[in-house]
């Protein structure tokens, strides 16, 4: 192969990737959305989180379930040759079904109530299982302040094609 025949395969091969991408997120939105309210986004360990969200659907989906989620990841960030790497393992997470299967008709907009318990590390039942070790284990290793856990409320519409879904960052205080 000749040098611009591979400079056009590699075009060619980014650009259907992006138009991909482009056609995924553009089908996401013309189905619905999904829009999360919470009237505060800081926490203590052991509180409960609450909120709102408003879903929409703009065409016909047949969903499998909506769920409301707590989730921690363990972000680990390392810089090497000038090159920042980041690398993210979810650690934690509490799903809520709010609703089962059902079909959401052009239209639908409803509004949601969701509580979600921030873990007490304190407790000895969560300390004792999968979940709280682990989370109890990445927040002592927080001394290395190139690794941190992010927390995050998810609501997502498990549905037939295209899932619907949106998060948002909270604080959790130690």
């Amino acid at each position: 192969m000749t040098d611009n025949t591979t400079l056009i395969l590699i075009i060619a091969v980014i650009s259907v990737v992006i138009a991909g991408v482009a056609g995924y997120y553009v089908m996401r939105f013309m189905r619905g959305s999904i829009k999360i309210f919470m009237t505060r986004t800081a926490f203590n360990l052991g509180e409960e989180i609450t909120g709102r969200f408003e879903l929409t659907a703009k065409k016909p989906i047949q969903g499998n379930r909506l769920t409301a989620s707590l989730i921690a990841s363990e972000v680990t960030r390392t810089r090497e040759a000038g090159k920042t790497d980041t690398r993210r393992r979810e650690i934690y997470k509490n799903e809520t079904v709010i609703e089962g299967g059902r079909t959401y008709h052009p239209g639908f907009s409803e509004s949601y109530e969701f509580v979600l318990p921030v873990p007490d590390l304190n407790e000895p039942n969560f300390l004792k299982s999968e979940f709280g070790g682990a989370l109890k284990t990445a927040m002592d290793l927080l001394s290395d302040r190139r690794t941190t856990i992010e927390w995050e409320i998810n609501v997502r519409l498990d549905a037939l094609g295209v899932d619907l879904a949106a998060s948002k960052s909270v604080l959790i205080l130690s």
